[in-house]
């Protein structure tokens, strides 16, 4: 039952970057160009979050944590705050 989903988004991933029918020309740049912008964007932005979640803390000597507050009505909202660590300062 799982198959068949599955594999209609892999198709569905992968359909981009497969020449259109016929070999019509009708833009001066690549058929694929938005899927490699869309994979690049997506990349980007997965790498930015390793430096911005793993690498900067690591360095910095802090982590971030979840802080949960409620607003004035009654929305519950989480933050990320800078902690610093322990062993960090101690040096």
């Amino acid at each position: 039952m799982v198959f068949f989903p599955s594999a209609l988004s892999l198709a569905l991933l992968l359909a981009p970057f497969f020449p259109p029918s016929g070999g019509k020309k009708e833009f001066a740049f690549w058929y694929g160009t938005y899927a490699i912008v869309g994979v690049a964007t997506v990349g980007i932005a997965v790498l930015w979050w390793l430096v911005w979640i793993k690498v900067l803390p690591r360095w910095g000597g802090y982590t971030y944590e979840e802080e949960c507050d409620e607003l004035e009505d009654g929305t519950r909202v989480t933050k990320l705050v800078k902690v610093k660590n322990k062993e960090y300062e101690k040096r």
